[in-house]
């Protein structure tokens, strides 16, 4: 919403009500009204914000809020999350808890855009009811956790890692030697020799 042309509106009618009075009543009024125009800028950007709050207590699940651009007001309708998708959310994966515990000094970049990608930028932020640097700031953390995610590993996961086992030696027929006695224990027999006779018949 541009405020300019309501308070073009107001200065030329102030400006018609004194063309009644001599010249130097005119330029008063002149003066005056571009005086005044940085009070009534906010003056109208206050009703607004109070009327967004009127109308944001009748919705339920929304917010409309009013702020103020350069020279223009914008009306932005932030949605509430809803608790049971929030509720539905998978739990957060330590790499994610990592993300978000960096800290440190703030670093300031130069980052170049072309217009229309900035302006669809500057609508995702104002969708999203946060400024152009908090939305590209969280953008980029969100590009590093995709990123990442599937190459990262907790530390306390590499700690609980158990030591490879030596392999098992194992024989020419495939059966596993040991060290010990025979797999059948003590005192197990073989097969009868093959040099004994048939049974003596009665």
């Amino acid at each position: 919403m541009d405020l300019s042309r309501y308070l073009t509106r107001l200065h030329d009618d102030l400006i018609a009500a004194a063309a009644l009075g001599d010249d130097r009543t005119q330029q008063i009024a002149a003066s005056l009204a571009k005086a005044t125009e940085p009070t009534l800028r906010l003056t109208l950007l206050t009703a607004l914000s109070d009327f967004a709050k009127e109308v944001s207590a009748e919705l339920e699940g929304s917010t409309v809020d009013a702020r103020l651009n350069g020279d223009d007001v914008e009306i932005v309708i932030v949605h509430d999350a809803d608790p049971d998708q929030a509720s539905a959310q998978p739990d957060r994966t330590d790499f994610e808890q990592a993300m978000d515990d960096l800290g440190g000094n703030i670093s300031r970049v130069t980052l170049r855009l072309v217009d229309n990608i900035k302006a669809r930028a500057e609508e995702a932020a104002n969708a999203n009811g946060v400024s152009l640097n908090s939305w590209v700031g969280q953008a980029v953390r969100g590009a590093l956790r995709e990123q990442s995610t599937w190459s990262w590993e907790p530390p306390h996961a590499r700690e609980r890692r158990s030591e490879p086992q030596p392999p098992t030696a194992t024989g020419t027929d495939g059966s596993t030697g040991t060290d010990g006695p025979s797999a059948a224990g003590p005192g197990a027999t073989g097969p009868a020799s093959s040099n004994e006779g048939p049974a003596e018949r009665a």
